[in-house]
């Protein structure tokens, strides 16, 4: 059994992010990350250490997969991602002992510390799925259990903690925010809805938002538009954003944006953003308000809400989401080790 490095051998790129399906159900498939999606990733040039490597048994078969990459924000600390593993408890035992390859990677670069799944900005997708719960969603960390169990037996412990509250009905949202929500539009603030008609050029403010707006939260980084264009132009003309919104002071500036959808038969609340100049105002709530609002209007046939991944830290994100008493919760983690 042997690493297999991915800069060997450049034409295994293909291979490379199409080796989920192999060891996935049909219905575990359709959570997998898209091999066009690997793919992306895997063409980023970032200035820090990154390489890709095939985990290869003795029968010269790749049962698995990683990439491994020096962080863009502390040159102290390295990140996994891409991850995949035979369900196998032969593979998953041979990847064991290829370990301590993986953490000579990182400590001979210079890394005291490994963090993940996490590759370079909270733009793509990371984090573990914890809980027990059954349900699964599409928008939320979905890789199998047994990626957490073995990264456990790899002394990994829990970094970093995220949530969703799923509430059945309403709850206290079905009057929450309507005071800011008044007080906003008698001050002048707009809820400006988001149409396919202006994908484009919202994609482009809810990126200037989100550069300003997002840099307390852990781990951000900023990305090139570019970047962050092909990733939520494709995804926002696939979904109804009737619900989702982008906040204007009196001036007409933006200055938040709400980002709302129906899916699974849910309203997800899925990333909400206010300028730090504009915090306290009660724009986070009236934002939400906008949104319930127009899914009482467009889609009085569903009634369960989700409040999509929030950190455990972020004070008023929680306290919304937590607002309602009788709630499931799912979680997921970052993981992290100490090298030193």
């Amino acid at each position: 059994m042997k690493l297999v490095s991915l800069n060997d051998h450049p034409d295994w790129k293909e291979v490379f992010c199409n080796l989920t399906n192999r060891f996935l159900s049909d219905s575990d498939k359709n959570f997998a990350l898209k091999p066009e999606y690997a793919s992306k990733i895997l063409e980023l040039q970032f200035p820090v250490p990154s390489e890709a490597f095939f985990f290869e048994d003795p029968t010269g078969e790749f049962f698995g997969r990683i990439l491994l990459q020096g962080s863009v924000l502390d040159k102290e600390q390295g990140h996994w991602g891409l991850f995949c593993l035979s369900p196998m408890p032969k593979h998953q035992e041979m990847f064991l002992k290829l370990w301590p390859e993986i953490e000579a990677w990182f400590t001979s670069r210079g890394m005291t510390k490994i963090v993940g799944p996490y590759l370079y900005t909270t733009f793509f997708p990371y984090r573990l799925r914890s809980d027990e719960q059954p349900e699964r969603y599409g928008w939320e960390p979905n890789q199998p259990k047994v990626d957490l169990d073995v990264f456990k037996k790899l002394n990994f412990s829990v970094h970093q903690t995220y949530f969703t509250n799923f509430i059945d009905g309403y709850g206290s949202f079905a009057t929450k925010g309507s005071r800011e929500y008044e007080e906003s539009l008698k001050l002048g603030f707009k809820m400006r809805e988001i149409t396919k008609a202006t994908i484009e050029a919202d994609v482009k403010i809810i990126y200037d938002l989100s550069m300003q707006g997002f840099t307390d939260n852990y781990l951000f980084a900023p990305i090139p538009y570019a970047l962050f264009q092909s990733i939520y132009v494709p995804s926002f003309h696939a979904l109804d954003l009737r619900l989702s919104c982008i906040q204007e002071d009196p001036q007409g500036k933006a200055v938040g944006f709400n980002f709302t959808f129906i899916m699974d038969g849910q309203i997800v609340i899925k990333s909400v953003c206010v300028l730090p100049e504009f915090r306290g105002k009660g724009l986070l709530n009236a934002g939400i308000r906008y949104s319930i609002i127009k899914a009482m209007e467009h889609f009085p046939e569903v009634q369960k809400i989700a409040t999509a991944l929030i950190h455990e830290d972020n004070g008023p994100s929680k306290h919304v989401a937590n607002s309602t008493q009788d709630r499931k919760r799912h979680e997921y983690v970052l993981m992290s080790k100490d090298l030193a």
